[in-house]
């Protein structure tokens, strides 16, 4: 019966063993585990910063982009009544060159 306890003590001690093998080989999986997460953190931070920055420097140049199309339609006006003038113009020359030749 003695044999048979220390037979069982020897198993449980090797049990043991294992366990805490396995335990220890969990922790170094379980900290590899973190270390990767951490990294991954950091690059998604890194990340964001990054597209915070293109945001914001897209956000400047979308504001300049309006401004130079406010602009552009201001030109547009000017052109458009410049041609109206050209064009009042014209009528005005025409009707005066009519009106000289019915004179002649």
């Amino acid at each position: 019966m003695l044999k048979l306890e220390t037979q069982n003590v020897a198993k449980y001690k090797i049990d043991i063993q294992e366990l805490k093998m396995e335990n220890d080989n969990c922790s170094t999986q379980i900290n590899d585990i973190v270390l990767t997460k951490d990294k991954l953190n950091k690059q998604v931070n890194e990340r964001d910063s990054e597209i915070n920055k293109l945001n914001l420097d897209l956000s400047s140049k979308m504001d300049m982009l309006k401004f130079k199309d406010i602009e552009m339609t201001k030109l547009k006006e000017k052109v458009m009544n410049l041609q109206n003038q050209v064009s009042e113009r014209e009528k005005d020359r025409k009707l005066l060159k009519t009106n000289l030749n019915e004179k002649d």
